[in-house]
């Protein structure tokens, strides 16, 4: 599961989603050379490691300082095959990820039941494996927090920290209705056969 955060590195991360919003550029120092430069200003970041390995590093950050224009053109004009740049919903997703530790975002907070727009795009967004199941449940239709720890025995703990980074990155819709009764089996998951011959006035 995601690693939790102490008190200093949580205060770090709610200081930098501030700065992200406010459209400052900052520079994400973490152990072992491994280091974040966050681009507000254009929405990018810059990192020598790839978004997908950042969910292993991002507990022990370091330091945020402030980062100069200059640091940026340098990076777009460099041809550096260890510095790569990538959407800045990459760093806004592991924000969302680790800081309210389990506990609802403030948006995430002002809903009863959460629906996905659409499938993150996982290729660029630090990601556990689990969270293609909660996915696969979130695009069909609303779902609480409740019925999904039934239907994908994770801890709530968990599911909320994926509803903050898709809720950081504007992939929910607001206040979903359910609008369609989908049937569930016995096991309370979801059954993708019963689910086609409702739609087709069937009764299963």
């Amino acid at each position: 599961d995601v690693l939790a955060l102490n008190t200093g590195e949580r205060r770090s991360l709610d200081s930098l989603f501030m700065q992200i919003a406010h459209k400052e550029n900052v520079e994400l120092i973490f152990p072992d050379q491994v280091w974040v430069l966050v681009d507000s200003k254009n929405e990018q970041c810059w990192s020598n490691r790839h978004p997908r390995q950042w969910i292993r590093f991002f507990p022990q950050l370091m330091a945020i300082q402030p980062a100069t224009d200059a640091m940026f053109q340098s990076l777009a004009v460099t041809s550096n095959p260890d510095c790569q740049a990538y959407p800045i919903d990459s760093i806004k997703w592991c924000v969302g990820l680790f800081l309210w530790k389990g506990l609802p975002s403030p948006q995430a907070a002002q809903q009863q039941s959460y629906q996905l727009k659409n499938w993150p795009n996982f290729t660029n967004l630090p990601h556990h494996p689990k969270h293609m199941s909660l996915t696969n449940h979130l695009v069909r239709h609303p779902r609480k927090i409740d019925e999904l720890m039934e239907d994908t025995e994770l801890s709530r703990e968990f599911i909320q920290n994926f509803i903050n980074a898709c809720m950081a990155i504007d992939l929910l819709h607001e206040n979903p209705s359910r609008i369609v009764n989908v049937q569930r089996d016995k096991r309370g998951g979801y059954n993708p056969l019963r689910a086609l011959l409702s739609r087709l006035g069937v009764t299963a």
